[in-house]
């Protein structure tokens, strides 16, 4: 019975490191769009149709892309 246990545990674990995973990459990712020109972002944006406000800051324009990626990869 106890063998059952261990493996649970394991994907446990697993499920978790691979959640930290997509954080780290959200983040470096989110850094990387961050260094990108603000006109860059919002052309990637308009090209995925994606609404933004016109005063809105780079580290708003880099976190709208990175949900339209996330969305993206979803499907």
């Amino acid at each position: 019975g106890s063998e059952m246990c261990k493996e649970t545990e394991l994907k446990e674990e697993l499920v978790e490191a691979l959640k930290e995973n997509q954080e780290l990459r959200k983040q470096i990712r989110f850094k990387g769009l961050e260094d990108k020109p603000a006109d860059e972002l919002k052309a990637i944006l308009d090209k995925a149709e994606v609404k933004y406000k016109a005063n809105a800051g780079k580290p708003e324009l880099a976190q709208l892309v990175l949900d339209h990626e996330s969305k993206e990869s979803k499907e």
